[in-house]
């Protein structure tokens, strides 16, 4: 019987990359976080983002999570 799992693995760790099967499965994990919790990973996100290996790569990804964690007024990104 083949392997049933609601999340999706590529690559090796500590390199590797997940992401749920469907978006409604993702949606129902991410609204059933308290909003401080959200924001505190969607900070932290950023956070790893901003690796000057990934910022210039993935502007936009870190100006969502900036802005979801509600710190976009005082946080930005300087693009080079």
């Amino acid at each position: 019987m083949p392997e049933r799992s609601i999340i999706v693995a590529k690559g090796s760790p500590p390199d590797s990359a997940y992401r749920f099967k469907h978006a409604l499965i993702r949606d129902a994990a991410y609204e059933s976080l308290f909003r401080s919790r959200r924001r505190a990973l969607h900070l932290r996100a950023a956070e790893l983002l901003r690796d000057p290996k990934r910022a210039n790569q993935e502007p936009d990804a870190i100006a969502r999570d900036v802005a979801a964690a509600g710190k976009a007024g005082r946080n930005c990104v300087k693009a080079k």
